[in-house]
């Protein structure tokens, strides 16, 4: 699963992926995109924090409707799409 946006100040351009395996070999891939025609996929930016010049945290939510694609999310059939919604937290640490 993967879950990516540019948050500058508002959350914007965010994607949600979700890969299916079966025996090491991906059998389906689950997009949502911004777009309400690609899963109107939205992302609220709750907090953050930043601790010298070494952590930052990013915490929030999303919610959209994921549905299947082949073109890696530049085509989302929504016919028999599955509602999502989740929390995230993210910590980034400098590395030394």
């Amino acid at each position: 699963m993967s879950l990516s946006f540019e948050a500058p100040r508002e959350p914007g351009m965010p994607h949600l992926d979700l890969s299916q395996y079966e025996n090491r070999k991906r059998v389906a891939l689950l997009s949502d995109r911004e777009h309400q025609n690609r899963g109107g996929l939205s992302v609220t930016h709750d907090s953050h924090a930043v601790e010298g010049t070494r952590r930052l945290s990013v915490g929030g939510s999303f919610k959209g409707t994921l549905g299947p694609s082949e073109t890696y999310g530049r085509d989302i059939d929504l016919s028999n799409a599955v509602p999502v919604s989740g929390n995230f937290t993210v910590t980034l640490e400098a590395l030394d």
